[in-house]
């Protein structure tokens, strides 16, 4: 499962677009959701999984949860790229990480 480099926005970027605090909260939260429910359900990992063997209620629940978590931030990725100060997720291959503030 790959991961994107997170990019925390500056206060200045905040500053000119408040929702970006928010954007980088929820993105944060689906990433941790997604993991949560793949700990808990690992057979929605296996991608051998024998078709007619079939998922447990939980399981399809969890399948269905994964499904609506992918929208969500394929829905917030397209909203971060209509905000002129960048996107909150950015390609780890070609972006270092942002430097710490001095403090």
């Amino acid at each position: 499962m790959k991961r994107d480099t997170l990019y925390i926005p500056t206060p200045p970027e905040i500053a000119q677009h408040p929702e970006l605090a928010v954007l980088f909260l929820l993105a944060e939260s689906l990433h941790v959701a997604l993991r949560t429910i793949l700990a808990a359900h690992p057979v929605l990992l296996c991608e051998e999984r024998p078709c007619w063997i079939s998922l447990s209620p939980d399981e399809k629940a969890a399948e269905r949860l994964l499904a609506a978590i992918g929208r969500l931030s394929k829905s917030l990725l397209r909203y971060q790229s209509t905000i002129p100060t960048g996107s909150l997720m950015c390609d780890s291959s070609n972006q270092s990480p942002p430097e710490e503030p001095p403090f």
